[in-house]
């Protein structure tokens, strides 16, 4: 019989045993998504105390506490059901569509011009939103996020640009938030983006955020085209699933 002392001795080796598995599983690729995860999460604190010349700030404090929360929960989650999507939202591919490749060159700095614009209306004293939707925004943007954590747990195909992945036998999943639109992904997208300016207390941000939910408004068109035309199956999963986005809309 194992006295307490042996007890925690094996508990210790266990634990450790299963850090460095899941080390192993992550990979190189791995380890610096999620490096570069956090570091995406200090340049856009950067960004908001910088262009706001404050850190009394209670809006930013709210959608970073938000933010690092989130992207916590969701490295957890994967890391427990899709730790390979780690590796492979890190990579990039010489096959990505080249629409895509425009519109993440429109997206991505819209993500960082968001805070920027934040920051400047509240150095600036521009028209801020009523700071008391801050804290229902935060909460509201919270829940839409689950579609995209649900589907990034059971799509190993997660990936963050649009491609046919043939060398990783890329097939249609049809269940989980699948089952009721089909990129819940880019739902969570623009609810985020929108419930952004709110979250900040700052209308300037609107701007921003109007063109990058512009741009994953046609990237869902054009990646449903690109999987209609390209990946079996796809045609009839969305004769089935007649939803892009909106239950019932579009």
């Amino acid at each position: 019989m194992m006295t307490d002392k042996q007890k925690s001795q094996a508990n210790t080796t266990k634990n450790r045993s299963e850090s460095f598995k899941v080390l192993d599983t992550l990979g190189l690729k791995g380890i610096k998504r999620i490096l570069t995860v956090i570091g995406g999460l200090l340049a856009y604190g950067l960004a908001l105390f910088a262009s706001a010349g404050t850190f009394a700030w209670r809006g930013a404090w709210v959608y970073l506490g938000l933010w690092l929360f989130s992207l916590t929960l969701v490295m957890i989650i994967l890391i427990k059901a899709n730790p390979e999507l780690i590796k492979h939202r890190q990579k990039r591919h010489p096959d990505t569509k080249k629409f895509d490749k425009v519109i993440l060159a429109i997206y991505s700095p819209m993500t960082f011009l968001l805070p920027v614009a934040a920051g400047l209306d509240v150095r600036f004293g521009g028209p801020n939103i009523p700071s008391y939707l801050s804290i229902p925004a935060a909460v509201l943007s919270f829940f839409t996020l689950v579609p995209a954590v649900w589907a990034m747990a059971i799509n190993p195909h997660f990936e963050t640009t649009v491609r046919i992945q043939k060398e990783r036998n890329h097939k249609v999943i049809s269940h989980g938030p699948y089952r009721i639109v089909r990129h819940p992904g880019y739902f969570s997208m623009l609810m985020f983006i929108f419930l952004s300016p709110i979250i900040l207390e700052a209308r300037w941000a609107f701007f921003p955020a109007g063109i990058a939910m512009a741009t994953i408004l046609v990237r869902t068109i054009l990646e449903d085209r690109i999987l209609i035309q390209e990946l079996p199956g796809y045609k009839e999963y969305a004769q089935r699933v007649r939803s892009r986005l909106i239950p019932g809309l579009w």
